[in-house]
C-alpha cells in the first residue's frame, strides 16, 4: 500500500515524503522497495522519501511525536494507514493539516477502504492546488470529552466516531464484551453499512458524515424493555441490543 501510495503521489508531481520508522517491518520493506526502484531505474516517478528519526516506543506516543515532527517540517497532507485508534491519535495532534485516509485495521468506521494508488493521485491533486480545497477536503465531526472531576479533572480526549458509556466497572481491553454493557452512545455519524458501535445507530436512523448533527442513544438494562436492534458491533459478531431512546445530538452540545 505504501508503494502504491508513493507511485500515485509521484506521478502528479509530489517531490518529497516524510515517514516514520517502525519495528513491524513496514519501514524495512519500504527501504527494500526504494533500493529496488533506484537499482532498476524505474520509469515511474516516486517522491524522495525521508525517515523521521525518533525513539520507537511501540505506543501512540510514536504517532504523536511523528505528527509533531511532520508539522514542524511544514507538511501539507498526512497520509495515515491504520484503524480508528490510529486516526484518533493523528487527529488529536494534526491541527488543520488534512488527512488522507487508508484503512488497514480490522474494525474501522472512520477510514474508508480505497485503492492506495488512487489515494496518492487524489492527494497530489489536492496539495498542488489543482483541485481547490473546498472540493478536495471534507471536514469531519468529532466528539470532545472533558473530565469534570477527580485527579484528571480538566483533561480532554477526542473521538472521531463514537463515545460509549459502558456499564462495565473495569477497564480491561477497552472493548465492549457484551451488548448489555452498553448504556449510552454518542455518535458523530452512523452509516447504514458500517461496522462497530456506530452500526447500531445506522440500524435505526443512518446519519451521514456530512450531516450537521450526530446521535445520542440510550439502551435498556437487562430486564427492561426497548426497541430491538440488530447490528454488527465487531467483525463477524452480530448482536441484538434494546434501545430506549434516540435523539439528535447537535453541534455545541
Amino acid at each position: 500500500m505504501v508503494v502504491r501510495l508513493l507511485a500515485g503521489l509521484g506521478a502528479l508531481g509530489v517531490e518529497r515524503v516524510l515517514t516514520l520508522r517502525d519495528r513491524t517491518g513496514v519501514a524495512a520493506l519500504l527501504l527494500r522497495a526504494l533500493e529496488t526502484y533506484t537499482a532498476v531505474g524505474a520509469q515511474q516517478r516516486w517522491p524522495a522519501v525521508d525517515f523521521i528519526e525518533q525513539p520507537i516506543t511501540d505506543s501512540a506516543a510514536d504517532t504523536h511525536a511523528g505528527v509533531a515532527a511532520m508539522l514542524n517540517a511544514g507538511v501539507e497532507l498526512i497520509a495515515v494507514l491504520g484503524g480508528d485508534g490510529t486516526y484518533r491519535a493523528v487527529a488529536a495532534h494534526c491541527g488543520r493539516v488534512p488527512l488522507l485516509t487508508l484503512s488497514t485495521g480490522t474494525n474501522n468506521a472512520f477510514p474508508d477502504l480505497r485503492e492506495a494508488a488512487m489515494a496518492g493521485l487524489t492527494g497530489a491533486l489536492a496539495v498542488s492546488g489543482t483541485v481547490p480545497p473546498e472540493v478536495a477536503f471534507t471536514r469531519n465531526k468529532r466528539l470532545v470529552v472533558c473530565c469534570a472531576d477527580g485527579p484528571n479533572r480538566g483533561r480532554e480526549e477526542i473521538a472521531l466516531v463514537n463515545v460509549c458509556v459502558s456499564r462495565q466497572r473495569f477497564v480491561g481491553a477497552r472493548a465492549i464484551s457484551e451488548p448489555s454493557d452498553i448504556d449510552t452512545l454518542f455518535l458523530t455519524f452512523a452509516p447504514s453499512d458500517g461496522i462497530g458501535l456506530s452500526s447500531i445507530g445506522g440500524a435505526w436512523v443512518p446519519v451521514e458524515r456530512t450531516a450537521s448533527h450526530g446521535l445520542h442513544m440510550r439502551f435498556a438494562r437487562p430486564g427492561e424493555s426497548g426497541v430491538p436492534l440488530v447490528a454488527p458491533i465487531a467483525p463477524g459478531r452480530v448482536e441484538r441490543v434494546l434501545m430506549r431512546t434516540c435523539e439528535r445530538f447537535e453541534v455545541g452540545n
